[in-house]
């Protein structure tokens, strides 16, 4: 019984990311293409130093951004704007669904909309769950308010405990004829190895421009790679 509560209370969110998966495979076969994904951000640091690379590579990404940080920061989701890039939400405050104990909270916390209208101009379709956790209520929040979920196919590892060679991850993202990068642009601060976190995220952005510019592989919003439209409620 257990087994099959689990299975209702989470299984929709997850086929919905391997189809989602699944999709975006069939893409790339048509099309090598590379979306890098930004989460957690604004970083009043790192940020502008990831835009500074894009910029260089003309190069589009997406940044799924954090409410608390976006309230704090204003003027660097102001620049993400100006530089043409896309926005998606990321939560208000990172609550993951899985161990909420009150399942309203994560939804309210996920599909919330108040925050994005006076920092983001207006509220973004996209939205990338925290921590890639999804429950049957955050998944139906979500869906019933029009939103596209957004998953990943890479994640570039700058959160794990020891992250992988940059070069090795880009050489792997283009092996695959790309996909959709998780990197994380904010600033960790108070984090004992804040600026090597800082630099990974920014020599694994170099590495992967340079090895698809030198492949020859798109690079394009998260939404033109899943082929929905990014907009406005």
């Amino acid at each position: 019984v257990l087994g099959s509560a689990a299975a209702a209370w989470l299984g929709p969110p997850l086929v919905h990311r391997w189809w989602q998966r699944a999709r975006i495979n069939r893409t790339l076969k048509a099309q090598p293409s590379i979306a890098l994904t930004y989460d957690d951000g604004p970083g009043a640091i790192l940020t502008p130093r990831v835009l500074h690379l894009l910029r260089a590579a003309d190069a589009p990404a997406t940044f799924f951004i954090l409410g608390r940080r976006a309230r704090e920061k204003p003027k660097v989701v102001q620049m993400v704007r100006d530089a043409g890039h896309e926005l998606g939400t990321h939560s208000s405050t990172h609550l993951n669904a899985w161990k909420t104990i009150l399942p309203w909270r994560a939804v309210g916390d996920l599909a919330a909309d108040g925050w994005a209208f006076p920092v983001v101009g207006h509220v973004p379709r996209l939205v990338r769950p925290p921590g890639g956790k999804m429950t049957l209520a955050t998944w139906l929040a979500c869906v019933g308010r029009g939103r596209r979920i957004a998953w990943w196919t890479f994640d570039s590892g700058d959160t794990w405990k020891t992250p992988p060679d940059p070069v090795a991850m880009a050489r792997a993202v283009i092996q695959a004829g790309g996909g959709v990068v998780l990197i994380h642009d904010f600033d960790r601060e108070g984090h004992a190895d804040q600026q090597a976190r800082q630099e990974y995220v920014l020599a694994v952005t170099r590495e992967i421009l340079d090895a698809g510019r030198q492949a020859g592989v798109r690079f394009c919003r998260y939404s033109e790679l899943c082929g929905c439209k990014e907009g406005e409620r």
